[in-house]
């Protein structure tokens, strides 16, 4: 039986729709990559202060990815939180055999046009559905389009991050 989401279909839709990333040189975007996992290392120390609000250590890795990566990190992490619910369904309520055949495609091309739309608005998360353990993901491309309004830390405070 077919399932009801095509999660491959769904990841190939979602690459498709997804914006393409900024024309950067390579020597930029490694530089980007290189503050990113500098910032990621630091970030919870500011939350904290900022908020005042203390956690305990978290020991999630960090990926610094592009957008066809952050897709399938995003499809697999929603693949896990639906399949459970999906099965019940499916076992409650079998298809028939038009379903069978064009359902999980339909749903598929659905999710994937969803995660293709935020791939153009997320610049990173926390990612709990990893199967080795938990990560942060950010993904370059949508660092280096909002560079010039991103907020950055000096040795006293915040300021624009500006070229």
């Amino acid at each position: 039986m077919a399932g009801l989401i095509d999660w491959d279909l769904a990841a190939r839709t979602a690459k498709k729709l997804s914006p393409a990333p900024p024309a950067v040189p390579r020597a930029e975007a490694a530089d980007v990559v290189d503050e990113l996992y500098r910032a990621t290392d630091i970030a919870a120390a500011h939350v904290a202060e900022l908020t005042r609000l203390v956690e305990p250590p978290v020991k999630a890795t960090t990926r610094v990815v592009d957008r066809d990566d952050w897709v399938d990190v995003n499809v697999a992490g929603m693949a896990a939180v639906m399949s459970p619910i999906v099965d019940k369904l499916a076992t409650a309520s079998p298809m028939g055999k038009i379903g069978e055949a064009v359902g999980g495609r339909v749903t598929g091309v659905q999710a994937g046009a969803v995660i293709g739309f935020l791939s153009g608005k997320v610049l990173g998360q926390f990612e709990f559905f990893d199967k080795t353990a938990a990560q942060v993901t950010e993904m370059t491309s949508g660092r280096v389009r909002v560079k010039d309004c991103t907020l950055y830390e000096t040795d006293t405070s915040f300021a624009r991050y500006s070229e």
